[in-house]
């Protein structure tokens, strides 16, 4: 075990003595980045200005279909109302449930 003054909210941590590198990390992680957005605006620009029509057809391509049949599920977002509501109407209760540390240091 680490000493108190080392450890971490998030478990498999790396200690301080290890700060350092993450510093480069972030550095190197900063410039490729900006290597990225510089090569995607050369790109955008081959493929033209992004204008309010190019939008709008990107927007109807993106938005999900109001009639799609998952909007048609009565979801729930409080497990103990929606135990209580199944338990009521006689019906199976689904869960879907994210799996995953909770400060997402997976």
């Amino acid at each position: 075990a680490r000493p108190a003054a080392h450890r971490s909210a998030c478990p498999g941590s790396r200690p301080r003595e290890t700060l350092r590198s993450l510093d480069m990390r972030t550095v190197l992680a900063g410039i490729l980045a900006a290597a990225s957005a510089a090569t995607s605006n050369a790109q955008q620009s081959a493929h033209g200005e992004l204008d309010d029509a190019r939008f709008e057809a990107l927007q109807l391509q993106l938005t999900p279909d109001p009639e799609a049949t998952w909007r048609s599920i009565p979801w729930r977002i409080e497990l103990l109302a929606a135990q209580a509501e199944a338990a009521a109407a006689r019906k199976p209760l689904f869960v879907w449930a994210m799996d995953g540390h909770p400060l997402g240091c997976t």
